[in-house]
């Protein structure tokens, strides 16, 4: 016995209506959704249907719309690659394309868009065109864009920071290193000239004690003297060396400004140091073709001259050094020229810095502090020093300074 109700022509009739009226409210569904471009396209791509939501999303009207390619929501580049029968073939293929991209409107802005195209097919399973759904996306994008350049930007600033920690990290090191190197360096020359002014001191001691200094001839008494004498002076440079730097850190190096003979000055070092221009084994020329006069801070150059003069005899490697002084313009030119052991070029940059010696591993006393000093007193005096020098030739330093420093 079949349980199947009859099929009259008053149910076919209802069943008919009830799917038009189905329909009708499915379309009437579809044309009131405002915040979705729902439309169908036939099989190659050409527009069927509109709603309100499309009009509103695209600006086209039903009747604008309707009978057009729906490529032409599409940018010029997106057409020249044949990018919306891309679309169609990966929904048939796939049974549904999805993505997001710029689409245009009727007025030519653009919107950021996402898009579902499904593929169609009648109750026979025959395939009858597409469904397509926009929605626009441009604010959440805007958004986006917003959140990305500021991630962006913010990761910049941390990358950013974190270099410059880093530098102060590494400056922060470096400056701890300078300080023990410097450390090692001062207490070393501190003590070099100690020991013999206190072996000295304890030998006049003891004899003063037992009243036997008679038993010194004047030939040892006047030797222990000039011992002490250069111990103390030596002791006397580093002190002020150290001043000097920090006069300088201070900006409070002060120049004194008188008008002298750069040839009597030089004269005058060379015949006052050359004991000791002697103990390197060690002979200076001095040459100018004229008087160079001009007004500067005496005592400051004089360093300026030692410095250079005692750099040249201490890495001369015993070779004869010149000096010589000649004018160009409103600048007096000075250049130490030695045939001595060179400088690396690697070191060229760095000697002129607090606390470089040319060779810390050298037998050649000192803190590193000269050629700083001579520099900044060569700038303070409106000048500058420069320098040439290869390994196992020699090295040429070269002062330019205004012949009336006191006006810079």
């Amino acid at each position: 016995m079949s349980n199947s109700i009859p099929q009259t022509p008053d149910t076919l009739q209802a069943a008919h209506q009830a799917t038009e009226a189905a329909e009708e409210r499915f379309e009437l569904l579809v044309n009131s959704v405002r915040d979705y471009g729902i439309f169908l396209i036939d099989q190659t791509g050409y527009i069927q249907s509109w709603n309100i939501g499309a009009e509103r999303i695209k600006g086209y009207t039903a009747q604008e719309a309707i009978g057009k390619h729906f490529s032409i929501f599409y940018t010029e580049a997106d057409q020249a690659r044949n990018h919306p029968q891309h679309e169609l073939e990966i929904a048939i293929r796939e049974g549904r394309y999805e993505e997001e991209g710029w689409r245009v409107r009727k007025d030519g802005s653009q919107f950021w868009s996402n898009v579902v195209i499904t593929p169609l097919k009648n109750k026979a399973n025959q395939f009858v065109g597409f469904a397509k759904v926009t929605r626009d996306l441009t604010e959440r994008k805007k958004m986006d864009d917003l959140l990305k350049n500021a991630n962006a930007m913010l990761e910049k600033r941390v990358k950013e920071r974190t270099n410059a920690l880093s530098h102060i990290n590494q400056q922060l090191q470096d400056a701890v290193r300078v300080r023990d190197d410097f450390l090692s360096i001062a207490s070393h020359e501190l003590r070099t000239p100690l020991t013999p002014l206190k072996l000295q001191t304890q030998v006049l001691f003891r004899n003063i004690c037992k009243k036997s200094l008679s038993e010194l001839d004047d030939e040892r008494l006047e030797k222990m003297a000039n011992t002490c004498e250069k111990a103390i002076s030596r002791l006397s440079n580093l002190i002020d060396n150290l001043l000097d730097v920090s006069r300088i850190n201070a900006r409070k190096l002060l120049l004194n400004y008188e008008s002298f003979s750069l040839n009597e000055m030089c004269e005058d070092l060379l015949e006052r140091f050359k004991s000791e221009i002697e103990s390197y084994r060690s002979e200076a020329h001095f040459q100018s073709e004229a008087e160079i006069v001009g007004t500067f801070d005496r005592i400051r150059l004089e360093q300026v001259f030692l410095n250079l003069l005692t750099n040249a005899a201490k890495y001369g490697a015993e070779k004869p050094f010149q000096i010589s002084i000649s004018q160009i313009e409103n600048e007096a030119l000075i250049v130490f020229k030695d045939s001595g052991i060179g400088i690396e070029k690697s070191n060229i940059p760095k000697i002129f810095e607090r606390f470089e010696r040319l060779d810390l591993n050298d037998s050649v006393g000192g803190m590193g502090l000269g050629l700083y000093i001579t520099r900044q007193i060569v700038e303070a005096h409106g000048g500058s020093i420069s320098v040439e020098s290869s390994v196992g030739t020699g090295s040429t330093f070269t002062v330019r300074i205004p012949l009336n420093a006191s006006r810079k």
